[in-house]
C-alpha cells in the first residue's frame, strides 16, 4: 500500500482542494503543460493531480512551492 501524501493544499474535500489548486495556478500564472516540462512528467500526470484523480508528492511540494499562495 502507498504511503499517504501529506500536503497543506489538501483538506480533505476533493472539489475545495481542486479550486484552491486552480486558483493557485492562475495567481502564479502557470499551467500544467509548463508544470510538467519542470518536473520531467506529462501535463496529464500533472492535470490528475490538479483536478484531484491522483496524487503526487512531486506535483503537490511543487504547487506548495510557488511564490504566491492561496
Amino acid at each position: 500500500m502507498p504511503k499517504k501524501v501529506e500536503s497543506p493544499l489538501l483538506t480533505g474535500d476533493k472539489d475545495q482542494e481542486r479550486a484552491i489548486l486552480r486558483i493557485l495556478m492562475i495567481k502564479n500564472d502557470t499551467n500544467p503543460t509548463e508544470i510538467a516540462a519542470e518536473l520531467g512528467i506529462s501535463s496529464q500526470a500533472v492535470s490528475n493531480v490538479i483536478h484531484r484523480f491522483n496524487n503526487s508528492r512531486r506535483v503537490l511540494e511543487y504547487l506548495e512551492r510557488m511564490p504566491v499562495q492561496v
